[in-house]
């Protein structure tokens, strides 16, 4: 259903996973549910649906990736030790 799809990749592309194979496949699901969602709307709400779609499915994947969750520190020291043995290799 039109643009829904292509917001979802955009989406995907800056939130989702790096590895090609994972994003291509949470593009075309995230899309695949944006048209399952669009026209269950259509059905539903006396106004046009727009990105409601969009938003639905964005925010659960956004939910289910916690970006926000913090990573685990690494100490500074661990950071050095590891750039000199790379520095250092033959």
């Amino acid at each position: 259903f039109g643009y829904n799809g292509a917001l979802i990749g955009c989406a995907t592309s800056v939130f989702g996973p790096s590895f090609l194979p994972f994003a291509v496949a949470n593009t075309i699901l995230g899309a695949s549910a944006t048209s399952v969602l669009c026209a269950s709307l259509n059905k539903a709400l006396s106004q046009p649906q727009w990105t409601w779609s969009f938003n639905i499915v964005a925010l659960t994947s956004l939910l289910r990736m916690k970006p926000m969750e913090p990573l685990e520190e690494i100490a500074a020291t661990d950071v050095a030790a590891t750039t000199l043995n790379v520095v250092a290799l033959p």
